[in-house]
């Protein structure tokens, strides 16, 4: 009995810290994953758009939720500085392609409420806000300071 709790002690160590060497990137996992719900989030909100003020309403939003991403972007290159080079870490490689993938889609996905809307002071507004805050947003992106 007792040897067969050691054994059993000893895989599950083995199994752990397997688990542990694998999820060395969790964070940045859920973050690419809250991402990427985001982005779905905000085109889906764009499609819904029952007129100007909805749709200059989620640009507003899009520009505090980008700025809460690229702050947590910057923590997670400061953890993880291989992340702010160029090469994407393998087990990485298939979160990173599937947001860009999703990124991508973006502009397909609200170009129609934008066209609809675009004349609009209140929706003008928002983009140009949006234009004035993205190279802040930017900066402040992965591997920034």
């Amino acid at each position: 009995m007792g040897k067969k709790v050691l054994l059993l002690c000893i895989i599950t160590f083995i199994a752990c810290m397997g688990c542990n060497k694998s999820e060395k990137y969790a964070d940045v996992r859920a973050y690419i994953s809250d991402m990427e719900a985001y982005l779905n989030q905000y085109a889906d909100t764009m499609a819904r758009a029952e007129n100007a003020g909805d749709v200059a309403r989620a640009i507003d939003q899009y520009i505090v939720k980008m700025t809460e991403f690229a702050e947590r972007s910057s923590s997670l290159a400061k953890k993880y500085p291989e992340l702010a080079r160029d090469e994407i870490p393998g087990e990485l490689k298939a979160d990173f392609e599937r947001l860009n993938e999703t990124a991508n889609a973006l502009p397909d996905k609200i170009s129609e409420p934008l066209e609809k809307y675009m004349s609009d002071p209140l929706v003008l507004n928002a983009i140009l806000n949006r234009a004035n805050k993205q190279e802040e947003i930017i900066g402040m992106g992965m591997g920034k300071e």
